[in-house]
This record gives structure tokens, sequence and C-alpha cells, in this order.
């Protein structure tokens, strides 16, 4: 059968091998433009994710949560001094409130991900009233110095805190982080199927336009055809160029993810963190009852924040960093973000 396949091929004559070679360019060309288009459209969906979709929302729950943490940490502060003796921190509190409906507000304009998102922020914003009573409720106890009644109120105001909107700002977050992981996991995949694509789209292309040169040159004795030379370089040219954009994309894209926003989500991390772990400080002073729970949601904490090995000191840590030296065993989420 292939002696006979071989044969039928020998037996045509130029015009015919002629007329299969524009068919097989055609359609070389067809495939060509199909994996350029689909790597174009699956590396955009990525950037789309990471830079306009998930990344930003994920960065706006992080400030929720460091909003939520720090309101809570200034509402124990003032219970801990005479009432309005400190006018900075009904002023920090009012700050963060007034921010916080502003970052409510913005995430409900940019829900992507359907009730994931919608929910967290339903929560968020029905809790946030509720809390806000409790605070003030508080407050008006304690201008009136009845610490038992200050401290129920306020106890009511950490459990909304603790147990709804803390968790309704990590919900919203997590919506945000699984949808961003799987693209990028995806693209990581696509990225590679959609070069190989194209390298091998292309090479067939060009295969097939300098095997045409070559057949002219011997069949027609003509040792250059200046369109097909043309085409040929044009088919060249833009394989390299869409191959050099792919793999500029994927580097910038590879960059924004994993080297960029990972710092800055834990440095944001980092930052709620510490807001609520300064809450516990002000708790622990506020509520005696409580204080051993409270120290030790703190110390937790900061565990989280830096964790450093047997003989470091975070001092010597920071001066080592301050240098540009690596410091191994420092950990934690600044270590990640440093």
């Amino acid at each position: 059968m292939l002696t006979l396949s071989t044969n039928k091929i020998r037996n045509l004559n130029t015009p015919q091998i002629l007329k299969g070679g524009m068919y097989l360019t055609w359609g070389a060309s067809l495939l060509v433009l199909v994996t350029t288009i689909t790597g174009i459209q699956s590396q955009r969906h990525a950037i789309q994710t990471v830079g306009k979709d998930s990344a930003p929302s994920i960065i706006s729950a992080q400030r929720i949560k460091d909003s939520l943490a720090d309101m809570d940490a200034n509402v124990a502060n003032e219970l801990l001094v005479k009432s309005g003796s400190n006018e900075a921190i009904l002023k920090n509190y009012e700050e963060r409130r007034l921010k916080l409906a502003n970052l409510i507000i913005a995430a409900a304009e940019n829900i992507t991900y359907g009730d994931a998102e919608r929910k967290p922020i339903i929560e968020l914003q029905l809790n946030l009233g509720k809390y806000m009573e409790r605070v003030q409720k508080a407050r008006s106890f304690h201008a009136l110095g009845n610490k038992g009644e200050t401290l129920a109120a306020y106890r009511e105001a950490a459990n909304i805190m603790d147990r709804q909107l803390i968790p309704a700002a990590d919900d919203l977050n997590k919506a945000n982080i699984e949808s961003l992981d799987r693209t990028y996991s995806q693209q990581q995949l696509s990225g590679t199927a959609s070069f190989l694509s194209i390298l091998v789209s292309g090479l067939l292309l060009t295969s097939g336009l300098v095997s045409l040169q070559i057949f002219l040159s011997i069949r027609m004795r003509r040792t250059l055809n200046i369109p097909l030379l043309a085409a040929t370089l044009i088919a060249v040219s833009f394989l390299l160029y869409t191959i050099s954009a792919l793999i500029s994309s994927t580097g910038n894209l590879r960059i924004a993810k994993e080297d960029a926003f990972t710092s800055i989500y834990a440095l944001r991390q980092s930052r709620a963190i510490a807001y609520s772990a300064n809450g516990d400080e002000s708790r622990y002073l506020l509520d005696e009852t409580g204080a051993d729970n409270h120290e030790k949601s703190f110390f937790d904490k900061t565990a989280q924040l830096v964790k450093l090995s047997s003989g470091q000191s975070l001092s010597a840590v920071v001066a080592k960093f301050q240098k540009g030296e690596s410091v191994p065993g420092f950990t934690g989420l600044l270590g990640n973000a440093i």
C-alpha cells in the first residue's frame, strides 16, 4: 500500500503538486492561527484573573480584615481609659469605620464569583451593624462607670467580631484565592500546551513553505521564488515573535503571581494579624476573666508573624536583612514576605 501511495505521488504533475502544497499551506496557516488565538485567549484570561479579578479582591478582603481587627482594638483601648479622655482612639475608630464601609461597597461592586463572594459580603454588611450597636452599648455603660455592663456589652461585640465578621472576611478571601490558584495552575499547563502547539504548527507551516521552495527550485530550475520566500520569512518572523511574546507574558505572569503578589499578600496578612494581636493585648487588660484565652491568642498570632530558629534574635535578623544577607531559619508570614 505504501508503494502504491508513493507511485501515486510520483505520477502527480507539477500543477497538481503545487495545488496540493497550496492546500497544505492553507491548512497549516489555519492551524497556526487557531493555536495562536487559543494561546492568547488563555493568557489573557490568566492575566485578567491575576491582575483585575482575584488579586485585587484578595487584597481588599485582607484590608477589610485588618480594618475590622483595628476597629476592635481601638474599642478595647477606648474602654481601658476614662470615657472621652482619648480623642485619638475615637478618631482612629471612626476612620476605620469609614474605610471599612468603602471597602465593603467596593467588594460588592466587584463580585466575580457569584455566591462565593456575595454571601460573605452580605454577612459583613449585616453583622457590622450588630457589632457597632454592641460597641455603642458598651460605650454608654462605660460613660456611666458601669464596668460589669460595659464588659458584658463588649464581650457581645467581640463575639460578633471573632465568630462572624472575621470569618466572613476570611471566606471572601478564600473565594478569590482559590480561583486565583486554580487559574494560575491551569495557565501553567495550558501555557506549555499552547507553546508546543504554536511551535509545532509553525514549524509545519515553515517546513511546507521551504519544501515548496525546494520543489520549485528543482522542478522549475528557479533558484528562488520571491513571493514564496517572502511568505516563508513572514511565517518565521511571526512564529518567533509569537513564541517570544508568549514566553515573556508567561514570565511576567509568574513574577506578578509568585513574586509580587505572594509578598504583598503575606504583608497584608501580617498587618491583619498584628492588629488582631494588638486587640488581644487590650482584651487581656480589659477582661480579666478571659485573660488566659486572650494571652494564648496573642502568642499564637505573634508566632504566625515571626518564627525564629534557636539562638536567633529578631534584632539580629533585622540587621542581616538591612545588609542584604539571607537569614536561614527565619520563617512566618514576615519571613515569607521578605
